[in-house]
């Protein structure tokens, strides 16, 4: 009997926080998309409980931050050394997250402390929602195989075992560090740091209390017979215990309920403490990247793409990240709008990221701050059209000003009677933010923007937004003269700016357009009415 086939622009494989974003900005950008996933769920065990500043930004424009604050914890994000819980704290150490008030100078959001299954449940609600998005759950991948003009997979439905094919464009691997996809299309991990077991106990247990004041996120605890990581995850008095876990001399410990909870007594210090285990797990971790982020129509991203030291609260935002740059990149070339060579640049954007959190993860860059790894990297492509002199990669605190590459800096303006952010005019399509007197700008783009079908948002600051002194705020923020324009990528990086108005506005910005979205031997094209998408009609804003 022959398996039907199941005809789809791209398949995401891995239900995770990464994957759960990839399907929202595909939705976001009027794609439709399927999601698999092995597991009957999102993550049960707590996994990740930092969120960064940039994460949340995003979460923030997707309309899911308050419900995601109802689970943030009240601790100092930091962590707390000492050999036990109950005992003295020897040392405190940042976990290199900004205070709110260092967020909040170049953000409308701030980090926090939450579990990752309550950020997947938020995630999965939000991306369930949509009619452009399809989840399967209990779902595996059973074979991937690729052609000149699109990816063929074999899935498997958990226990009923029945199997259905998927034809799709292109596949997104946000399947973990176990990355089935990645196997089957033979990239290898690179690794940086050897390979560590390790046993993560979850466990309730009255013990709040015994921090004495000093709520952190993380305990390291350095105890003769426990040395590991108290994590709390809830509000409901839910922990986490991981530590180093060798199977050779202990095979049986991740079973032997009494034996784990003598393990959690010991490191929190109380030798009758009531503990209830509520499950035990192993993995391993390293620290390591992948040799590459793309084979042909596959994309990796996530842990999928990148292992980092959880320590860190790292590892998560950067494969939210990782989509958030590649989702806008796939609409672009599956509705016509950008060509191919446009999706090169996602491995060259964002692996070096990946590199550089990996090198922090491994104890390097201890200088820079949360908040410049977080946000204050730029990328080099040729999505991006660079400035002589100006810093395009590396790592710098966030901008302030518009830079080509970086994302665009954060200031607060006055939209339609209310009080918003720069940031939340990005998201959707190209945004081009005009000066004062840059008019012949947002009409150039206009032009281009109905002759491609690549959505170019116009929207002009000036004193009805920026105040009276409209001239200087923008030029303060842009570091151009009233006549300038910035163009702004959906994810919300700058692809260009302009210091001024030039003669043949039209022009100039049909070739930027041309060179950003891989269409370089188009700039000569002729501006006549193209069909559009319907979800990337361009408008004129005064914002």
């Amino acid at each position: 009997m022959q398996i039907p086939i199941h005809e789809v622009p791209v398949l995401i494989v891995g239900g995770g926080a990464t994957g759960l974003a990839a399907s929202i900005l595909l939705s976001r950008l009027g794609m439709r998309s399927l999601l698999v996933e092995r597991h009957v769920g999102t993550s049960v065990p707590p996994l990740a409980t930092g969120l960064t500043t940039r994460t949340m930004e995003l979460f923030r424009h997707w309309g899911i931050d308050t419900r995601i604050r109802d689970y943030v914890l009240d601790v100092d994000i930091s962590v707390s050394r000492g050999q036990t819980l109950a005992g003295v704290e020897r040392h405190r150490e940042a976990l290199g997250f900004p205070t709110a008030d260092q967020a909040r100078a170049v953000s409308p959001a701030q980090p926090v402390i939450c579990s990752q299954e309550f950020v997947e449940r938020a995630l999965r609600d939000l991306a369930g929602a949509s009619p452009l998005a399809e989840l399967r759950f209990d779902t595996q991948l059973v074979s991937l195989s690729q052609d000149a003009t699109g990816v063929d997979a074999v899935v498997r439905v958990g226990i009923s075992g029945r199997e259905s094919r998927i034809r799709a464009q292109y596949v997104v691997a946000a399947d973990g560090v176990a990355s089935a996809v990645r196997r089957h299309v033979g990239i290898p991990m690179l690794a940086s740091t050897r390979t560590i077991d390790y046993l993560a106990v979850t466990f309730r247990a009255s013990i709040d209390h015994l921090a004495r004041g000093r709520r952190c996120a993380v305990y390291a605890i350095e105890h003769p017979d426990v040395n590991g990581l108290l994590v709390p995850t809830s509000r409901g008095g839910r922990w986490v215990l991981c530590m180093p876990y060798d199977p050779a001399r202990e095979p049986r410990l991740v079973r032997d309920l009494p034996a784990l909870a003598d393990k959690v007594r010991t490191a929190v210090g109380v030798a009758d403490l009531h503990v209830d285990v509520i499950e035990a797990s192993t993995a391993q971790g390293a620290t390591q990247v992948a040799e590459r982020f793309r084979a042909g129509r596959v994309f990796l991203a996530g842990d999928a793409a990148h292992e980092l030291d959880p320590l860190h609260g790292m590892g998560m935002g950067t494969g939210i990240q990782d989509v958030n740059n590649l989702a806008w990149k796939l609409a672009a070339v599956l509705q016509g709008w950008g060509g191919r060579s446009l999706l090169d640049t996602y491995e060259s954007e964002r692996r070096p990221v990946a590199v550089r959190n990996a090198a922090r993860s491994n104890g390097a860059l201890q200088q820079l701050s949360g908040l410049a790894l977080d946000m204050g990297f730029g990328y080099v492509s040729s999505a991006v059209i660079g400035e002589p002199g100006a810093m395009r990669g590396g790592v710098d605190e966030p901008a302030t000003v518009a830079a080509p590459g970086r994302r665009a800096p954060h200031f607060w303006l006055q939209h339609n009677g209310r009080r918003i952010s720069s940031l939340d005019l990005f998201g959707q399509g190209f945004v081009l933010l005009a000066g004062p007197e840059g008019d012949a700008w947002i009409e150039a783009a206009a032009k281009v923007s109905l002759a491609w079908s690549a959505h170019i948002d116009t929207v002009v600051l000036n004193e009805r937004s920026l105040g009276s002194n409209a001239v200087e705020r923008w030029t303060s923020h842009m570091g151009l003269d009233p006549r300038g324009a910035v163009l702004v990528r959906p994810d919300g990086h700058v692809a260009w700016r302009s210091a001024g108005l030039r003669s043949g506005a039209v022009a100039s910005m049909t070739a930027v357009v041309a060179t950003v979205l891989g269409r370089d031997g188009e700039e000569s094209r002729t501006l006549t009415g193209t069909v559009l998408h319907p979800a990337y009609a361009p408008s004129r804003r005064s914002a």
